[in-house]
C-alpha cells in the first residue's frame, strides 16, 4: 500500500516531462502493467509503473498529480 507523499524517479523518457526525483501524494494498494506501445515515464521500488505515456496525447499516472506538497 502507498498511502501519503512518496519517492518518485522519472525515467530516462520521463526526463522530458519531469527534470528530477519528486515526492507525489499516493492512495492505493493496486498496481499496473502497461502494453509494449506504451512508454514508462515514472518509477519507484515499490510500484514499478508510475506514469507512462501511449500515444502523443495520453497520459496515466498511479500518483496523484493534482495534490501538491504545499496543500499539506
Amino acid at each position: 500500500v502507498e498511502i501519503g507523499y512518496v519517492d518518485v524517479e522519472p525515467t530516462e523518457a520521463g526526463r522530458a516531462w519531469f527534470k528530477s526525483p519528486m515526492k507525489v501524494y499516493q492512495w492505493h494498494r493496486e498496481g499496473m502493467t502497461i502494453p509494449d506501445c506504451c512508454e514508462l515515464l515514472a518509477t519507484n521500488d515499490r510500484y514499478p509503473v508510475q506514469g507512462f505515456r501511449c500515444g502523443p496525447n495520453a497520459f496515466g499516472f498511479q500518483f496523484h498529480p493534482e495534490v501538491t506538497l504545499e496543500m499539506k
